[in-house]
């Protein structure tokens, strides 16, 4: 997963820039989900939020979705992470996943930031890996008991199968 965090979100030419050269496309080929918790925390005035959507629409996405994780069920904004691990697996690798399972999230506080992992499992019929050189450099298959050597993150990740 590639993050660009910024404190106003996508206020000028730069920050655009370096949003699409981190995704490796086109505003016109890339779907963005905006997750807007701090909207959720913050007190007063929200014109900035409203600010920070128009300058997403400016950008000419492929498309735009919202989900908004901390003030929703969880049965509203899981079939959107699960639309979006299915495509950006297919978009990546070429795998069609079938049998997707949410089975946890893992939190990290490193780097005096607040990352959350949602893990999932799923199954693929077909097991050829069709690399898209401007989305991964590699991809292979390992057995469960002969990985490579994986941060303590991955570890941690793992840990849950």
């Amino acid at each position: 997963m590639k993050l660009l965090l910024t404190s106003g979100g996508i206020t000028n030419t730069s920050i655009a820039s370096a949003l699409f050269d981190l995704v490796g496309k086109k505003p016109e080929d890339t779907s963005l989900v905006f997750i807007p918790t701090a909207a959720n925390a913050e007190k007063g005035d929200k014109e900035w939020f409203i600010d920070d959507l128009v300058n997403l629409k400016k950008q000419n996405f492929k498309s735009i979705d919202i989900a908004d994780i901390s003030a929703v069920d969880e049965k509203i904004w899981r079939p959107k992470f699960e639309e979006a691990v299915i495509r950006e697996v297919f978009e990546e690798v070429g795998l069609n996943l079938i049998e997707l399972r949410r089975i946890g999230e893992y939190t990290s506080t490193k780097e005096y930031k607040k990352d959350t992992v949602i893990v999932f499992t799923a199954q693929s019929k077909d097991k050829n890996v069709k690399i898209d050189q401007k989305e991964i450099a590699e991809a292979t298959w390992f057995k469960s008991d002969n990985l490579p050597e994986i941060s303590e993150y991955s570890k941690a990740i793992l840990a849950m199968l």
